[in-house]
């Protein structure tokens, strides 16, 4: 990295990595997927901070895409300082690893990230990749085909907390076609998925294996602070996915979200299919691609 770089659009990606052909293989699959996206290259840990840290006014990154082994300052290194400062700690991180060992797995989780994926082996695997991230967090939703999810979904659970009836009946339909064996569960207020989480949760025959969050229940406020309980509470959902959902662009809103241990930020569907398409993709990175820790 050289200079201070230049932001020509609204996104921004920081492509932090000390191999420079994997972030080349990165680099190319991103921008293959998304046109309004400006990805930055960083060489480590040390680079990240410097240039997070710099007072000129440049756009912060709306992701990180970082790898854990670097010298100097290595990803977690890197991560544990980010998500101390007050300043930085909205930004979402997905860290990427040529390691599936489960320790390093729970630590990253622990520490703070939004997402740990082993590193891609083909280039279909890399272009897969990047249309979950675009999906994921930068709410670009590339035309792509449609998504192969596992074959035995049978003991998945979703849990879904959407006050509107009108948006959690097209949620329940696109849901019912793609996954037809899934257990889902949908609260309608924060109160009674609060009382869920209290006294039911332990002795439910179905783990939950993603959330899905409206962030405005009809509050703001309490969507955000259904979340933290979520987060920091509730000692069975640590690293259960949450996926706020919500019709909003707002920044404040993404950055709120993230800066409450959100998983993933993620615009409603307008209409039938889009919703279909956009469920399809986001069970198959969380189920597909994310490594999570086991369950114990």
């Amino acid at each position: 990295m050289t200079g201070i770089p230049t932001f020509e659009t609204p996104k921004s990606i920081f492509l932090v990595d000390d191999d420079e052909d994997d972030r080349m293989l990165i680099k190319e699959a991103l921008e293959q997927v998304m046109q309004d996206v400006t990805i930055i290259e960083v060489n480590d840990g040390v680079e990240l901070l410097e240039l997070m840290n710099r007072p000129a006014s440049l756009h912060e990154p709306a992701l990180i895409v970082m790898d854990m082994n670097m010298p100097r300052m290595s990803g977690l290194e890197a991560l544990s300082v980010i998500r101390s400062s007050s300043k930085l700690r909205h930004v979402p991180i997905v860290m990427l690893s040529t390691s599936s060992n489960q320790d390093l797995i729970f630590k990253a989780y622990r520490q703070g990230i939004n997402a740990y994926i082993t590193k891609p082996v083909s280039y279909n695997a890399y272009s897969k990749l990047a249309k979950s991230i675009s999906v994921s967090f930068l709410n670009s939703y590339p035309v792509q085909e449609e998504v192969a999810l596992p074959e035995n979904l049978e003991g998945k659970n979703i849990l879904i907390v959407e006050d509107s009836d009108d948006h959690w009946e097209l949620m329940n339909i696109s849901l019912r076609k793609i996954l037809p064996h899934v257990h889902i569960t949908r609260f309608s207020d924060d109160s009674t998925a609060r009382e869920y989480l209290r006294d039911n949760i332990d002795v439910s025959p179905f783990p939950i294996d993603m959330i899905i969050l409206d962030l405005y229940l009809p509050t703001k406020q309490q969507g955000l602070d259904l979340l933290s309980t979520m987060k920091s509470s509730v000692k069975e959902l640590p690293f259960v996915p949450v996926v706020v959902f919500s019709f909003s662009d707002n920044p404040v809103d993404i950055r709120e979200s993230y800066s409450h241990q959100a998983n993933a930020f993620v615009m409603k569907g307008k209409n039938l299919r889009e919703s279909m398409q956009l469920f399809r993709q986001l069970c198959d990175f969380w189920w597909n691609t994310i490594s999570s820790p086991a369950r114990v």
